[in-house]
Protein backbone atom coordinates (compact mmCIF):
# COMPACT_ATOMS: atom_id res chain seq x y z
CA UNK A 1 0.00 0.00 0.00
CA UNK A 2 1.29 3.52 -0.84
CA UNK A 3 2.91 5.37 2.31
CA UNK A 4 1.08 7.95 4.67
CA UNK A 5 2.45 11.65 4.63
CA UNK A 6 4.98 11.99 7.74
CA UNK A 7 2.23 14.11 9.78
CA UNK A 8 -1.26 15.36 10.25
CA UNK A 9 -1.30 19.07 11.00
CA UNK A 10 -3.99 20.98 12.55
CA UNK A 11 -4.29 24.33 12.09
CA UNK A 12 -6.34 27.27 14.06
CA UNK A 13 -9.67 27.30 12.16
CA UNK A 14 -9.59 23.74 12.46
CA UNK A 15 -8.76 22.83 9.17
CA UNK A 16 -6.37 19.95 8.80
CA UNK A 17 -3.19 19.07 6.42
CA UNK A 18 -1.33 16.42 5.44
CA UNK A 19 2.12 17.16 4.87
CA UNK A 20 5.93 15.06 4.23
CA UNK A 21 8.62 16.75 5.57
CA UNK A 22 12.42 16.13 4.60
CA UNK A 23 15.88 17.52 5.35
CA UNK A 24 18.22 19.06 2.82
CA UNK A 25 21.33 17.76 4.22
CA UNK A 26 24.87 16.51 2.35
CA UNK A 27 26.34 13.17 3.66
CA UNK A 28 29.96 14.45 4.38
CA UNK A 29 28.35 17.48 5.98
CA UNK A 30 25.89 15.19 8.10
CA UNK A 31 29.03 13.03 9.14
CA UNK A 32 31.32 15.42 10.30
CA UNK A 33 28.37 16.73 12.13
CA UNK A 34 27.97 13.75 13.57
CA UNK A 35 31.45 13.20 14.92
CA UNK A 36 31.67 16.46 17.13
CA UNK A 37 28.37 15.14 18.52
CA UNK A 38 29.89 11.77 19.09
CA UNK A 39 32.88 13.56 20.61
CA UNK A 40 31.42 16.16 22.71
CA UNK A 41 28.88 13.44 24.73
CA UNK A 42 32.01 11.20 24.84
CA UNK A 43 34.07 13.89 26.70
CA UNK A 44 31.01 15.42 28.91
CA UNK A 45 31.10 11.85 30.58
CA UNK A 46 34.41 11.29 30.87
CA UNK A 47 34.46 14.59 33.06
CA UNK A 48 31.12 13.86 35.05
CA UNK A 49 33.32 11.03 36.46
CA UNK A 50 36.62 12.50 36.90
CA UNK A 51 37.18 14.17 39.18
CA UNK A 52 40.99 15.08 38.82
CA UNK A 53 39.92 16.51 35.30
CA UNK A 54 37.24 18.56 36.58
CA UNK A 55 39.38 20.06 39.38
CA UNK A 56 42.39 20.68 36.66
CA UNK A 57 39.85 22.57 34.25
CA UNK A 58 38.13 24.89 37.89
CA UNK A 59 37.62 28.56 36.56
CA UNK A 60 38.83 27.43 33.09
CA UNK A 61 36.43 28.00 29.74
CA UNK A 62 38.31 25.77 26.85
CA UNK A 63 36.85 25.53 22.79
CA UNK A 64 38.44 22.45 21.21
CA UNK A 65 37.78 23.14 17.27
CA UNK A 66 38.33 20.29 14.75
CA UNK A 67 38.86 21.35 10.94
CA UNK A 68 38.73 17.81 10.40
CA UNK A 69 36.41 15.82 12.86
CA UNK A 70 37.37 12.26 12.69
CA UNK A 71 34.93 9.97 11.13
CA UNK A 72 36.17 6.44 12.50
CA UNK A 73 34.98 5.07 16.03
CA UNK A 74 37.89 4.04 16.98
CA UNK A 75 39.71 7.49 15.83
CA UNK A 76 36.80 9.40 17.66
CA UNK A 77 37.51 7.53 21.18
CA UNK A 78 40.88 8.41 20.94
CA UNK A 79 40.30 12.26 20.74
CA UNK A 80 38.19 11.99 23.62
CA UNK A 81 40.94 9.34 25.51
CA UNK A 82 43.51 12.38 24.16
CA UNK A 83 41.45 15.38 25.02
CA UNK A 84 40.97 13.88 28.82
CA UNK A 85 44.57 13.26 29.24
CA UNK A 86 46.02 16.31 27.86
CA UNK A 87 44.19 18.50 30.46
CA UNK A 88 45.22 16.52 33.39
CA UNK A 89 48.56 17.15 32.73
CA UNK A 90 48.95 20.13 31.18
CA UNK A 91 48.01 22.72 33.96
CA UNK A 92 47.56 26.35 32.90
CA UNK A 93 48.70 28.45 35.98
CA UNK A 94 48.93 31.55 34.15
CA UNK A 95 46.39 32.70 32.12
CA UNK A 96 46.33 36.59 31.92
CA UNK A 97 45.34 36.18 28.53
CA UNK A 98 43.37 33.55 26.21
CA UNK A 99 45.75 31.26 24.80
CA UNK A 100 45.47 29.54 21.25
CA UNK A 101 47.57 26.46 20.73
CA UNK A 102 47.85 22.95 18.87
CA UNK A 103 48.12 20.03 20.59
CA UNK A 104 51.47 18.64 21.38
CA UNK A 105 53.06 15.19 20.16
CA UNK A 106 51.31 13.27 22.86
CA UNK A 107 48.31 13.59 21.09
CA UNK A 108 48.83 11.89 17.53
CA UNK A 109 45.06 11.65 16.83
CA UNK A 110 43.85 15.37 17.65
CA UNK A 111 47.10 16.32 15.72
CA UNK A 112 46.52 14.47 12.68
CA UNK A 113 42.81 16.13 12.85
CA UNK A 114 45.00 19.64 12.80
CA UNK A 115 43.05 20.47 16.02
CA UNK A 116 43.73 23.41 18.41
CA UNK A 117 41.95 24.95 21.66
CA UNK A 118 41.42 28.24 22.81
CA UNK A 119 41.72 28.74 27.09
CA UNK A 120 40.54 31.18 29.06
CA UNK A 121 39.90 32.50 32.36
CA UNK A 122 36.17 31.83 33.32
CA UNK A 123 33.79 31.25 36.41
CA UNK A 124 32.97 27.81 36.94
CA UNK A 125 33.57 24.97 33.97
CA UNK A 126 32.91 25.68 29.95
CA UNK A 127 34.51 22.98 27.70
CA UNK A 128 33.11 23.13 24.10
CA UNK A 129 33.87 20.81 20.88
CA UNK A 130 33.48 21.86 17.45
CA UNK A 131 33.70 22.63 14.12
CA UNK A 132 34.74 26.19 12.58
CA UNK A 133 32.11 27.07 10.28
CA UNK A 134 32.14 26.00 6.64
CA UNK A 135 31.32 28.11 3.55
CA UNK A 136 29.51 25.19 1.78
CA UNK A 137 28.57 25.96 -1.90
CA UNK A 138 25.00 26.96 -2.14
CA UNK A 139 24.86 24.63 -5.24
CA UNK A 140 25.37 22.15 -3.21
CA UNK A 141 22.23 22.70 -1.28
CA UNK A 142 20.28 23.28 -4.92
CA UNK A 143 21.93 19.31 -5.62
CA UNK A 144 20.36 17.97 -2.48
CA UNK A 145 17.27 19.87 -2.97
CA UNK A 146 16.44 18.90 -6.25
CA UNK A 147 17.10 14.85 -5.73
CA UNK A 148 14.77 15.45 -2.37
CA UNK A 149 11.99 16.69 -4.48
CA UNK A 150 12.73 14.25 -7.42
CA UNK A 151 12.14 11.25 -4.23
CA UNK A 152 9.06 12.68 -2.95
CA UNK A 153 7.67 13.34 -6.27
CA UNK A 154 8.19 9.63 -8.02
CA UNK A 155 6.14 8.44 -4.68
CA UNK A 156 2.52 8.20 -4.04
CA UNK A 157 0.64 8.68 -0.70
CA UNK A 158 -2.30 7.81 0.87
CA UNK A 159 -4.36 11.12 1.60
CA UNK A 160 -7.70 11.88 1.10
CA UNK A 161 -6.27 15.34 -0.29
CA UNK A 162 -3.35 16.55 -1.98
CA UNK A 163 -0.48 16.53 0.38
CA UNK A 164 2.00 19.29 1.44
CA UNK A 165 5.89 18.82 1.16
CA UNK A 166 7.59 20.99 3.45
CA UNK A 167 11.72 20.80 3.12
CA UNK A 168 14.25 22.46 5.34
CA UNK A 169 17.90 23.08 5.06
CA UNK A 170 19.39 21.19 7.94
CA UNK A 171 23.02 21.41 6.93
CA UNK A 172 25.63 23.38 9.46
CA UNK A 173 27.96 23.71 6.84
CA UNK A 174 25.54 25.81 4.77
CA UNK A 175 24.77 29.39 5.06
CA UNK A 176 21.16 29.05 4.60
CA UNK A 177 19.52 32.67 3.59
CA UNK A 178 22.12 31.99 0.62
CA UNK A 179 21.34 28.19 0.01
CA UNK A 180 17.33 29.35 0.10
CA UNK A 181 17.81 32.22 -2.50
CA UNK A 182 19.86 29.74 -4.76
CA UNK A 183 17.08 27.17 -4.80
CA UNK A 184 14.67 29.49 -5.95
CA UNK A 185 16.80 30.92 -8.14
CA UNK A 186 17.15 27.46 -9.91
CA UNK A 187 13.28 27.00 -10.09
CA UNK A 188 12.06 26.84 -13.86
CA UNK A 189 8.82 25.85 -13.23
CA UNK A 190 6.51 25.33 -9.95
CA UNK A 191 6.29 21.85 -11.18
CA UNK A 192 4.03 20.34 -7.84
CA UNK A 193 3.47 17.20 -9.14
CA UNK A 194 1.30 15.54 -6.41
CA UNK A 195 2.29 17.99 -3.80
CA UNK A 196 -0.76 20.87 -2.98
CA UNK A 197 2.38 23.52 -2.36
CA UNK A 198 5.82 23.13 -1.23
CA UNK A 199 7.78 24.80 1.16
CA UNK A 200 11.42 24.93 1.59
CA UNK A 201 13.01 27.29 4.38
CA UNK A 202 15.10 27.23 7.95
CA UNK A 203 14.50 29.02 11.04
CA UNK A 204 14.38 32.70 9.89
CA UNK A 205 13.25 32.27 6.32
CA UNK A 206 10.82 29.90 3.57
CA UNK A 207 9.83 30.19 0.54
CA UNK A 208 6.29 28.54 -0.40
CA UNK A 209 5.50 27.63 -3.59
CA UNK A 210 3.01 28.71 -4.86
CA UNK A 211 3.19 31.75 -2.96
CA UNK A 212 1.04 32.57 -0.24
CA UNK A 213 -1.42 34.84 -1.02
Amino acid sequence: SPPKPDMLVTFSDGSEQNIEVGRILDDDSARRAGSIDYMKYGFNQTFASDESLRTMLVDRHVIVSFPSPPLKASEKDACVSELAAYFKRRRFMMLDEPRDEKFDGGCPTLAACSARFVIAKGRGWFFSIQQPRRRADPAIAVEHFEKMLDDKQSKTYESASMPWLCLVIDDPEQAEAEALNAIEASLSSENLGQFARIIVGYERGALTIPPLS
